[in-house]
């Protein structure tokens, strides 16, 4: 992929894919004993991850089965993207129609963004980035009189807890950024990526805090989106300001790039395997986003905990299996 000799692109959009759907469901609910641990501790090993996938990658020679292996994850990313979103928007934005429609509508507008030149994609990720950026602070602001710490201050280490939820925020984001790596395609962009990551992670700390400062650790685990409820709380003086849309804008943008930078990067994954493979795989894709959202929507929705192994254990296997004695990365 073509290198970018600004590094401002760079940064942004990884601000936007690793922010992407981890939002939509921070903080994880199944054990709020150990959500603020479990979250500092993904954060911390996030960031080593990114920094020995640089290093690894940047020396990595992919075999055709590892192409095919790394376009498949890809995949699965994407769709579980996607699919947070489309259950969100059945949830919040839309509950009085069918989810089929926000699914269709979703994935048309990824279609047509993952046939676009990849400098348009960095371009709306510099958008994006700065709206988000410039929302989330002001709205954390806005809701700081609403906001408690006190849970903050009662730290339990439930071990179970601590890992379970460090996994499931490595599973849906952190670990994820191997994509990127792939994406980017440049070690000497390295710099641009940690920075990206440290502004990623500050904002989602903020929605962080936001969420569970607002409501407390146990409703906000009852709560479907806590953080666009934290927002739409917000109000100046007696009248309700209704921000939230603010949160709604972030969720779409972020999960509508991380998709496409997914699709992408696994597309490009496939050009040195099979030219036929690669012109079919937008069109597959798109098949089976769209089928697996409608799917879930009409007959059973698949509880995370059955995804999240097909998400954790494919980027450590990216990362200490692929090395091998090679510079260039094909």
């Amino acid at each position: 992929m073509e290198r970018q000799k600004n590094n401002i692109p760079v940064i942004t959009l990884t601000i936007v894919f690793l922010i992407g759907n981890t939002v939509i469901n921070l903080p994880f609910s199944d054990y709020p004993q150990g959500v603020i641990l479990g979250f500092i501790l993904s954060v911390i090993l996030g960031y080593f991850y990114i920094c020995l996938g640089s290093k690894k990658l940047s020396n990595a020679k992919f075999s055709k089965l590892d192409r095919i292996f790394f376009a498949l994850y890809c995949l699965l990313s994407s769709l579980v993207t996607v699919r947070n979103f489309v259950t969100f928007s059945d949830r919040v934005l839309l509950p009085e129609i069918s989810s089929v429609y926000p699914a269709i509508l979703f994935v048309l507008l990824l279609w047509f963004l993952c046939r676009q030149d990849i400098k348009i994609i960095y371009k709306i990720s510099i958008v994006s980035a700065v709206i988000i950026i410039i929302s989330c602070a002001v709205l954390f602001l806005m809701s700081i009189e609403n906001i408690s710490l006190s849970d903050f201050y009662k730290l339990n280490f439930h071990l179970k807890g601590i890992v379970y939820e460090a996994v499931s925020f490595l599973s849906i984001s952190f670990l994820q950024s191997v994509i990127l790596l792939r994406f980017i395609n440049d070690y000497t962009e390295i710099k641009s990526i940690k920075k990206g990551y440290i502004i990623a992670v500050s904002l989602l700390f903020l929605c962080f805090v936001q969420s569970i400062g607002v409501f407390g650790i146990s409703l906000t685990g009852k709560l479907l989106n806590p953080y666009a409820d934290s927002v739409s709380i917000i109000s100046l003086g007696s009248k309700s300001t209704r921000l939230e849309g603010f949160s709604y804008f972030l969720y779409f943008s972020a999960t509508l790039i991380k998709s496409a930078v997914c699709i992408i990067a696994g597309k490009h994954s496939l050009s040195s395997v099979n030219k036929k493979a690669e012109k079919l795989w937008l069109p597959c894709c798109m098949i089976i986003i769209g089928g697996f959202c409608i799917f879930t929507a009409f007959f059973v929705n698949i509880d995370f905990i059955y995804i999240a192994p097909f998400l954790f254990i494919p980027p450590i296997y990216f990362i200490f299996k692929l090395p091998r004695q090679e510079h260039h990365i094909g």
